[in-house]
This record gives structure tokens, sequence and C-alpha cells, in this order.
């Protein structure tokens, strides 16, 4: 018997987190969060200085090309607001 497993379609961050965060998926069902380091950038380097920690930062900074520091940025903050969208709150490095 085959099952047919539903098609995930990804919520895109393209900015910082939305005024009403999106509800939460069903229990048990899987959420797929797309980022695009083009789009995203901007405002994850706005975000950079709350959000990340100094080893995160000087990692970022110490990458040679623009596009790489980019691409770091935006997956290390981005993941940070997907983490924090769910529960309506603001990252905030400790």
């Amino acid at each position: 018997m085959t099952s047919i497993l539903p098609v995930l379609r990804p919520s895109r961050l393209t900015d910082v987190p939305p005024a009403d965060p999106p509800p939460l998926p069903p229990d048990g069902e899987p959420e797929v969060w797309e980022v695009s380091a083009e789009e995203f950038a901007p405002a994850a380097h706005a975000l950079a200085d709350t959000v990340l920690d100094a080893a995160e930062r000087g990692r970022a900074a110490r990458l040679r090309h623009l596009l790489d520091r980019d691409v770091y940025v935006a997956a290390h903050v981005g993941l940070r607001l997907m983490h924090c969208t769910p529960f309506a709150r603001r990252p905030v490095r400790k």
C-alpha cells in the first residue's frame, strides 16, 4: 500500500519577525522555512549586534567574501528568529 505524504510549503523569512506570528503547525507536523540570504541579509545584518554573540560576529567578520558573510549572518539570525517567532518573542543575546 502506498501512502501519500503531504507537500510541505516553506514559509519565507525575508524580514524581521512579523507583527502577528504565524500559527503553530498542528502537533507532530513539520514546519519548513526558507531563508534567502539575498532578500534577508539587510534585515539580518541590522539585527546581528542584538542577536549574535561576539564569537559569531567575529566569525562573520573574518569571512573574506561579502556573499559568504551575508549567508552566514542570514542563516544564524534567521535560525534565532525562526525559533522565537512561534513564541512571539524577540531574540536577545545573553
